[in-house]
């Protein structure tokens, strides 16, 4: 039909010219529900690239491949790695929907997927599914000569662009990510989930558009945290002295870092991240006592206004913490405050213990550091100085920032317990995020 051919011939154009003219709102396509439907479900991390290729293998194969050619059409070579994987899957019948939708790309860098399908072994059904596609490319004017070789490595070459890492939590989890480029032109991102405590969690490679990876540092995950641009160099350190916790705590690593090594690798011989206590003037004692005054203001920041400790250790306070709300107002009010910083002062010694201290250093001199290149220098300096206080073997206790994330999580423990809720429940919950109501 007349509109179906000029549709194709239009968002041709736009991949051939480059992604971001096929993403801007003129000329976006309109979507189909399915297609949509799947879309949503490819931008979900970490699961969503297998998730899609699932909900494809499940539909009929005429809707499959109605969905695959809109999709072929619409997203051009953004789309090409979910047929890649889709053509090379063990379920057949999604295999032949995708070899034999990949003409409607009518480029090279489609027809090329029929060689690596091709090389990855022997199947002569599947060879006769390519060598109908093949001359569906001839026809137009694309030529793709199969021929048998020797299976080779399927991972494509890429280049690397950028990295990012995202604030750590309260519990010590973050993310570290590096976006790359193949020579086509597709965007690829290599994931990197760890906690400091146990090292490396997840790590695996995926296709992330360029539009989904400016997406991620704008938006905030429903934690609160934000992603950063960082230097790549310094993306390797983190995840270098992430594994290194693996070995310590047992976690088994696993092949979470196989697409890492091979890609990114170890940080350069030497390395050394900024220094934010030298960079920031912290040298300075008076400059130190200054910016840990000032701490408080930190937990007006989205990203670290969801520290708090683990509410479940909060509970052997709770009785004295119960009798004191339950008197606030009148004449006592006063004694009861001042009782209430005690407690808090009480349980941080306790609560923050000689072990938990490097932890908490190392996340504030990450956030330092996050802070410097998003060019936020106050805040950052606010946070090196708690890293640089706790380094000097000042207790918790004595520091304003740490005082207050205990009051809050006493505060937390003693709502939960009005609400019936058990605190004991939510221990170490890396996705876990407290409120105060």
């Amino acid at each position: 039909m007349p509109n179906r051919k000029d549709t194709s011939k239009r968002a041709g154009t736009a991949a051939g010219k480059g992604e971001s003219k096929n993403h801007s709102p003129a000329s976006a396509p309109a979507f189909s529900p399915a297609v949509q439907e799947l879309r949503a479900l490819l931008r979900r991390v970490p699961d969503g690239f297998q998730a899609t290729l699932h909900s494809l293998a499940v539909r009929p194969a005429e809707e499959r491949e109605r969905c695959l050619s809109e999709m072929a059409r619409g997203l051009g070579r953004e789309i090409l790695p979910l047929f890649r994987a889709a053509a090379l899957s063990p379920d057949r019948e999604l295999a032949r929907s995708a070899i034999g939708v990949l003409p409607v790309f009518g480029t090279r860098a489609a027809g090329e997927l029929l060689l690596e399908v091709m090389k990855a072994g022997p199947d002569p059904e599947r060879t006769q599914w390519l060598l109908d596609s093949a001359r569906a490319f001839q026809a137009r004017g694309v030529n793709i000569v199969l021929a048998d070789d020797k299976p080779r490595d399927a991972r494509p070459r890429l280049v690397i662009r950028e990295a990012s890492v995202s604030s750590p939590d309260g519990v010590g989890s973050r993310s570290v990510a590096v976006h790359l480029q193949d020579g086509y032109g597709v965007w690829h991102a290599i994931f990197v989930m760890w906690n400091d405590r146990v090292g490396v969690k997840d790590g695996f490679r995926r296709p992330f558009s360029r539009r989904d990876w400016e997406a991620r540092l704008t938006t905030r995950e429903t934690r609160g945290l934000q992603h950063h641009r960082c230097p790549v160099d310094y993306s390797r350190w983190l995840v270098h002295q992430c594994r290194s916790r693996n070995e310590t705590s047992g976690f088994p690593l696993g092949e979470s870092l196989v697409e890492w090594d091979h890609y990114i690798g170890p940080p350069p011989a030497g390395y050394v991240p900024p220094d934010p206590v030298q960079e920031l003037g912290l040298t300075d004692p008076v400059v130190l006592e200054e910016a840990l005054a000032a701490g408080l203001s930190l937990f007006e920041r989205p990203d670290l206004a969801g520290w708090f400790l683990e509410a479940a250790d909060c509970v052997p306070w709770m009785r004295e913490y119960h009798t004191l709300t339950s008197r606030m107002g009148g004449d006592s009010q006063a004694a009861t405050i001042s009782r209430h910083s005690e407690i808090a002062t009480e349980a941080a010694a306790v609560l923050i213990g000689h072990a938990d201290c490097p932890l908490i250093q190392a996340r504030m001199e990450e956030m330092a550091r996050i802070l410097i290149w998003e060019r936020e220098p106050e805040a950052g300096r606010r946070c090196a100085a708690i890293g640089a206080a706790l380094a000097s073997g000042r207790t918790p206790a004595d520091i304003p920032f740490l005082r207050h994330m205990v009051a809050r999580t006493l505060l937390v423990c003693y709502q939960m317990l009005l609400q019936g809720e058990d605190p004991d429940r939510t221990r170490y919950r890396p996705m876990r995020r407290y409120q105060i109501v």
